[in-house]
């Protein structure tokens, strides 16, 4: 699990933690309350304020680490192995971008549907994620599209304009998947196999 047990919480505290990570995860954000984490962590109400201060302090205490070490870690490592200026063909290249990171979503499910919900809803958690992504990833993505733009396999657009298309599209999948429509029995095969044509399609350059 990504949530991993930091040193400086007491065994309450991370009780406190493990609650509303569950909560967060099945109700969302919005929708917990102090009072039901406490009766969850079998902790008093008080005690949740006197070290969290408030509810958003203690979705920080489960989202920073995320944010400020194991997904920048995560995303060098992906850019080490995946980004590599060698694909014969831009569907290659998208394949195994999206299940590589659908996969590492759904690995670390219940910290990232919290962290899905808040992206959709709140400005400051897009900048904050935007801010978590390491300079040379952003680097390596640039390098990648450009080799694919000299072979002429993707389109002449603005590298952010790339970025948009990828990650809005793929945060929509996620959103229908685990947020929206969680109760739907989905054929996750056809359905990443639908993903990766509709961005290979939308990048291809008209001939």
């Amino acid at each position: 699990m990504i949530n991993e047990k930091p040193e400086k919480l007491t065994f309450k505290q991370q009780s406190v933690v493990t609650a509303a990570l569950k909560l967060f995860a099945v109700k969302g954000y919005a929708n917990t309350s102090t009072k039901e984490i406490a009766l969850t962590a079998k902790v008093s109400e008080g005690s949740i304020f006197r070290h969290f201060h408030s509810k958003e302090g203690l979705l920080l205490e489960i989202i920073n680490p995320l944010l400020n070490s194991i997904f920048p870690a995560e995303l060098y490592e992906f850019s080490q192995m995946t980004l590599v200026p060698d694909y014969k063909d831009l569907k290659t290249f998208i394949s195994r971008f999206i299940n590589e990171r659908l996969d590492y979503f759904q690995t670390n499910l219940e910290t990232f549907r919290i962290l899905l919900g808040e992206l959709i809803y709140a400005n400051n958690m897009r900048d904050k994620i935007l801010q978590s992504i390491p300079q040379d990833v952003i680097s390596a993505m640039t390098k990648q599209f450009h080799d694919l733009q000299n072979k002429h396999l993707l389109v002449e657009w603005p590298d952010y304009d790339i970025f948009r298309f990828i990650f809005s599209t793929m945060i929509g999948y996620l959103a229908q998947h685990f947020i929206l429509f969680p109760e739907i029995h989905w054929n996750e095969t056809a359905e990443k196999e639908r993903l990766v044509d509709f961005i290979t399609q939308g990048l291809t350059p008209v001939k």
